[in-house]
C-alpha cells in the first residue's frame, strides 16, 4: 500500500482525482494499494498533481533511484572541487616559482 499516495489524495475522491489527472479511478485505487506500477509518464504527471516527488508517492519504485543518483551526484561533485582544488594548488606553486625566479634574477 502507498501510503503517501492516499494521504495525497486527501478528502477528494478517487473518482475526481483521477479524472483530473486522465486516468481511470479503477487504476488510480489499484496505484494507491500498490497491485499496479505507474509509466514514467503517469508518475510525473501524479507527482505533478499533489506537487510530491515520484520518490515519495512511489517508493517501492522510485525510492533507491533518487540515492543512487544523488549519491554518483556527490561523488562527482566531490572529485571536481578535489580537481579544481589540486589545480589552484598547482598554479600557486608555479606562481612561487616564478616569483623566487624573478626575486633571483633581481639581485
Amino acid at each position: 500500500m502507498r501510503d503517501v499516495l492516499i494521504k495525497a489524495r486527501g478528502h477528494k475522491t478517487q473518482m475526481n482525482v483521477s479524472a483530473e489527472i486522465g486516468i481511470s479511478q479503477k487504476y488510480l485505487s489499484k496505484l494507491e494499494l500498490g497491485q499496479r506500477t505507474p509509466s514514467m509518464k503517469i508518475a510525473i504527471r501524479i507527482s505533478s498533481y499533489y506537487k510530491i516527488s515520484m520518490e515519495k508517492l512511489f517508493p517501492d519504485i522510485y525510492g533507491n533511484v533518487k540515492c543512487d543518483c544523488v549519491e554518483s551526484l556527490n561523488i562527482n561533485q566531490t572529485a571536481r572541487e578535489q580537481s579544481k582544488q589540486m589545480s589552484i594548488f598547482d598554479l600557486d606553486v608555479e606562481n612561487l616559482k616564478s616569483d623566487k625566479s624573478s626575486i633571483i634574477e633581481k639581485r
